[in-house]
């Protein structure tokens, strides 16, 4: 066991790792980017996602206001049938 400085010992389990070749760090900087992306395309999704429910917002609120009009405008018509109605 002396005088050993290889990264293997006879009878034993040690031995040391290979350093990584290019191909495996290629892959981990291939892996690397792919989560960036990942990460960039769910900003950009949750970006659309809170744009599109200010929109719903807009749209449901313009609805009620156009239909509490057209019922005014009914209550207003039907107090003038009334009113005539009357005379």
């Amino acid at each position: 066991m002396t005088g050993s400085t290889g990264g293997e010992r006879t009878g034993s389990r040690l031995s040391f790792a290979a350093a990584p070749t290019a191909n495996a760090r290629q892959e981990g900087l291939a892996l690397v980017a792919v989560l960036w992306m990942v990460a960039a395309l769910m900003v950009t999704v949750t970006g659309v996602v809170y744009a599109v429910r200010g929109e719903l917002r807009a749209v449901s609120s313009f609805k009620e206001m156009s239909v509490a009009g057209a019922l005014a405008d009914a209550g207003v018509v039907l107090a003038a049938r009334e009113l005539a109605a009357s005379r």
